[in-house]
C-alpha cells in the first residue's frame, strides 16, 4: 500500500470514527428530544445533524471539487436547527457523508482544492 493509500485509509477512519460517535450520541432519542434546544443558542441535536451535513457537502464538495448539487430545500431556517423531520435529516447526513467519501476515493490527496471557502478562512485553503 502506497503511502496515499495509507493516508486516505487513515482520513477515512476517522471521519468514519467521528460519524459514529455523532449517530451514537443521538442514538434512542425521540423526535421531541431531537427538536428541543439544549442550548441557551437555540441548537437543537437534530439541527446539528444537519448543520454536520453541510458541512461534509461543503468541504468535500464545494471546496475540494467545487461544486455541488443544489440542496432539496431552502437553507433558511436559524443556526443549526431544522424544520424537517430526523428521518429526512438523517438520511441527508448520510448521503453527504457518502459523497464525501466518494470525493476521497477519486481524488488525490495532493490535488489543489477547486473552489473556496468563504473568507476570512478562504485563503487557507490553499
Amino acid at each position: 500500500m502506497n503511502t496515499e493509500s495509507k493516508e486516505k485509509k487513515t482520513l477515512s477512519a476517522f471521519l468514519a470514527a467521528q460519524r459514529s460517535s455523532v449517530l451514537a450520541i443521538v442514538d434512542g432519542l425521540d423526535t421531541q428530544a431531537l427538536t428541543t434546544p439544549v442550548l441557551p443558542s437555540g441548537w437543537t441535536p437534530l439541527g446539528l445533524v444537519e448543520h454536520l451535513g453541510h458541512a461534509e457537502r461543503h468541504w468535500f464538495q464545494e471546496v475540494v471539487t467545487g461544486a455541488a448539487e443544489p440542496l432539496p430545500w431552502p437553507d433558511d431556517h436559524g443556526p443549526l436547527t431544522t424544520p424537517r423531520a430526523p428521518e429526512v435529516v438523517f438520511a441527508f447526513y448520510d448521503d453527504q457523508c457518502r459523497r464525501s467519501d466518494a470525493v476521497i476515493a477519486r481524488t488525490p490527496l495532493s490535488a489543489p482544492p477547486r473552489g473556496r471557502h468563504p473568507e476570512a478562512l478562504g485563503g487557507r485553503t490553499r
